[in-house]
């Protein structure tokens, strides 16, 4: 599926397998656009793993190897879902509003026997997106000193300067 990402913000890029055989592990390269870059290092895998391990090693400019293996030769849980999710972030020299091309290459499906029992695959692209941008303004606070235990009202404005509206909602704190 299509990814969104928002400048300045850690994104996530989810990895979903539907199969059709039995695999004990995988891996492929993705080619990402300059400027945007992928957490490495071990992943945490959804419920599919057994005792599996995810990671992820940048190989060259914008390329990374993405694997999933058992070190015991386990069987991936079911047959369809999501693997893991990558982090991401992209830099300021992209634009709201474009896209970009993720390109999957030298993909495999190993089964307990080692074969590779790929058939095809698909990857989406990255969408770049003016996010929500929460800025606070218009504090105001009492102008009298306040006492060990005494109250006090303060006031706030929260803004959304941004191009999306917000989601899942936020906490307030003082």
């Amino acid at each position: 599926p299509d990814v969104t990402a928002v400048y300045g913000k850690t994104s996530v890029l989810p990895v979903y397998l539907d199969n059709t055989h039995e695999v004990v592990g995988l891996q492929f390269t993705i080619k990402v656009p300059q400027g945007m870059v992928l957490n490495t290092g071990d992943l945490a895998l959804d419920t599919r793993g057994e005792d599996h391990i995810a990671t992820v090693k940048k190989t060259a400019s914008n390329t990374y190897l993405c694997m999933v293996y058992s070190p015991t030769n386990k069987l991936l849980r079911g047959y369809t879902g999501k693997l893991f999710d990558i982090n991401f972030t992209i830099s300021s020299s992209f634009t709201d509003g474009s896209t970009h091309s993720l390109t999957l290459s030298d993909v495999v499906l190993g089964d307990a026997a080692a074969n590779n029992v790929m058939t095809s695959y698909s990857i989406g692209n990255l969408l770049v997106i003016d996010g929500a941008d929460l800025i606070v303004q218009a504090i105001s606070v009492p102008e009298e000193a306040l006492t060990p235990g005494g109250t006090a009202d303060i006031a706030w404005t929260v803004v959304n300067d941004g191009g999306m509206s917000t989601t899942g909602g936020w906490k307030e704190q003082v």
